[in-house]
């Protein structure tokens, strides 16, 4: 049986946050850059269409892509630029095979790209 133990919070008094309610929703260009990483994992072996892969891991990687994305000013070209800089960097190509996740934490280590990569380095693209 329940038996309450006397105990009650006041709501009024407990410390508020940062309100997290106003993320933005993945974007096509978000949906579109996860779908793109993804399939370069496919590719370097690191997943599989036929391997389950973790429950709702579009999804972490559509709000991580846009996480990126808000990350470099809402440009969808410069988060192309970021992550392949990352995908063909060797210091950062480990953490750009996992997940969106871990190039956006690394996000301070990757340098501005002031210069687009050439086509031979080029592993993502519009």
């Amino acid at each position: 049986m329940y038996a309450p133990s006397g105990l009650s919070i006041n709501l009024d008094k407990l410390p508020t946050s940062v309100n997290r309610t106003t993320r933005t929703a993945p974007s096509e260009d978000a949906k579109d850059l996860a779908q793109q990483h993804t399939t370069i994992l496919v590719q370097n072996g690191k997943g599989s269409r036929y391997k389950r892969s973790p429950k709702r891991w579009e999804r972490h990687q559509q709000m991580a892509a846009q996480r990126l994305i808000d990350e470099v000013g809402g440009d969808y070209d410069a988060a192309i630029e970021v992550l392949n800089f990352a995908l063909t960097h060797p210091t950062h190509k480990k953490a750009a095979l996992k997940s969106l996740y871990e190039v956006r934490r690394r996000r301070e280590r990757i340098p501005n790209i002031s210069s687009p990569p050439t086509d031979s380095e080029r592993v993502l693209g519009r």
